[in-house]
């Protein structure tokens, strides 16, 4: 008896861990271009797209030019990390 109480004691606390994420869904911001247009059919299930055009609308859309604009913060992270 005194091992089940022992055994709840232990491993309770590492049930938050096991039990992880809890929320599911990704949030993709909505800026109404064809990246994001592309984004929601694949969420809807529908694979059967243009995949390259699917690429290429990437790097025409907001999405990435917010990436490439913090690009320069992240490498000057990176160098501080590894000095």
């Amino acid at each position: 008896m005194n091992t089940y109480y022992l055994m709840v004691i232990l491993f309770l606390p590492n049930l938050t861990l096991v039990i992880g994420q809890t929320e599911t869904d990704i949030n993709i911001p909505e800026f109404n271009d064809d990246y994001c247009e592309t984004i929601s059919t694949l969420e809807s299930g529908k694979t059967n797209i243009d995949y390259k055009k699917f690429r290429e609308s990437f790097l025409e859309s907001k999405q990435f030019k917010i990436a490439l604009s913090k690009s320069s913060e992240i490498k000057e992270l990176e160098k501080e990390m590894y000095v």
